[in-house]
């Protein structure tokens, strides 16, 4: 008989060997087949996050979004408790535009794990795209009529929903001093005008500068000049502003 441990490792080993097929498939754009090899791995393991994005991604790519979205609310009616299902079933929506299903479904994932970082980010994420297009609206409201006054509240109330995410997606392990969800919240609070929150925010921005990952370090940047730069007139953000400005153009010059 084979002991828990050998157990664990044989399934260990099938699931890497399938990993191998299914990227085998996927690169010579053979996706039906590399689909096939992930519904296996998701047979064996249903809480393989990897997998289930990789699937949705695969769905995406073949152009089958309602296909998808069909497979993801069956897999979240079968597995109820697995948040991981909701919050792909949640993107899928989002991706589409259908906002109020996805905000549903992220909070549903949140329901099952409060410490769930990743649906508090595209909780936060769909919120700030609600909040855009509603802008968007009011800004062509203005265009139209120069007498129009533009109704910020109708954006703000989710801009204050989107904040509300990110903040509690920083306070999840996994997003710990995240600095993408840190300079979506500053981004936002910049909008909505929100100082004190805003300067804390950035303060956070700044302390983290050294873990910034090489990736994201210009786009790091840019978001803060972005800030600063409209905001030169208060405090030292006009310094600050230049000094990073010189900073993006050290890493130009590097190519990075």
């Amino acid at each position: 008989d084979w002991t828990k441990s050998e157990i664990n490792n044989f399934f260990e080993f099938k699931l890497d060997a399938f990993r191998i097929i299914i990227s085998h498939y996927f690169n010579k754009k053979e996706l039906r087949k590399s689909l096939e090899y992930c519904k296996k791995v998701q047979m064996i393991d249903p809480f393989d996050s990897e997998i289930n994005k990789f699937i949705v991604q695969i769905y995406r790519e073949l152009g089958e979004i309602d296909e998808a979205i069909r497979e993801l609310t069956e897999l979240t009616e079968n597995n109820p408790d697995n948040e991981i299902y909701w919050v792909l079933l949640a993107d899928l929506y989002a991706n589409i535009k259908e906002y109020d299903k996805a905000i549903e479904n992220y909070n549903k994932a949140i329901r099952l794990n409060s410490n769930y970082g990743i649906a508090y980010r595209n909780l936060g994420s769909t919120n700030k795209n609600i909040a855009s297009n509603i802008q968007k609206v009011e800004q062509e409201k203005l265009e139209k009529d120069k007498n129009y006054v533009i109704k910020k509240e109708e954006y703000f109330k989710p801009l204050g929903s989107a904040a509300e995410a990110f903040e509690k997606c920083l306070e999840t392990e996994d997003y710990r001093n995240n600095a993408e969800v840190l300079s979506e919240l500053a981004q936002t609070y910049h909008v909505l005008d929100e100082v004190e929150k805003l300067n804390i925010t950035l303060a956070k921005l700044e302390n983290i500068e050294s873990q910034v990952p090489k990736t994201y370090l210009s786009k790091y940047y840019y978001n803060l000049l972005n800030i600063y730069s409209n905001r030169s007139k208060e405090g030292n953000n006009a310094t600050k502003a230049s000094k990073i400005n010189t900073k993006i153009e050290e890493l130009q010059k590097n190519g990075k």
